[in-house]
């Protein structure tokens, strides 16, 4: 339903003319006055006509006006929610990018992991490009997983050179 004077999706004051054809009031009756026919069909009425119809119809017009807009509200609203899950689609594809990256950079230097004297340097550099890559991330399993990183690193800084598989896996 919208008017087709203004062209406005959601009428204001909606009135209908006894040909069913709804409109503004302020537009019907300013075109009224200049063309006493309907602006769709251009079937002829009067003023007393249209406000007589009005009168008898004027619940069902409102109601129906009201359940068009509730509608139209609706329709924007799961628009919207799609809108929004998509983007956290996208979003949780971004970051599962960036966790393939990370653990890219730790295979390609896990040899490196092996030759180094000190292998706190290697396992603090990969723990700083794994915080690069995810400040913000909420995946539960990163963190445990930088968590076993920082415990590692604890080990080595106080001389506890021990390795086990438990604590990480590079």
């Amino acid at each position: 339903m919208s008017c087709n004077i203004c062209f406005s999706d959601t009428p204001l004051n909606p009135i209908s003319t006894p040909c069913n054809h709804t409109f503004c009031y302020e537009c019907i009756k300013k075109w009224i006055y200049k063309k006493p026919n309907c602006p769709c069909c251009r079937r002829d009425f009067s003023v007393e006509e249209v406000l007589e119809y009005y009168c008898k119809y004027s619940d069902e017009i409102i109601t129906r006006s009201k359940t068009l807009f509730l509608r139209k509200e609706i329709v924007m609203s799961k628009s919207y929610q799609n809108l929004q899950s998509m983007m956290q689609e996208q979003n949780a594809e971004k970051r599962i990018e960036k966790a393939c990256e990370t653990f890219r950079y730790v295979y390609e230097h896990k040899e490196a992991f092996n030759k180094l004297a000190d292998k706190a340097i290697f396992l603090k550099t990969v723990y700083k490009k794994a915080l690069e890559f995810y400040k913000d991330d909420g995946f539960a399993l990163f963190y445990e997983w930088i968590f076993k990183f920082r415990n590692y690193i604890a080990l080595i800084d106080k001389n506890f050179l021990y390795y086990s598989h438990n604590i990480i896996i590079v």
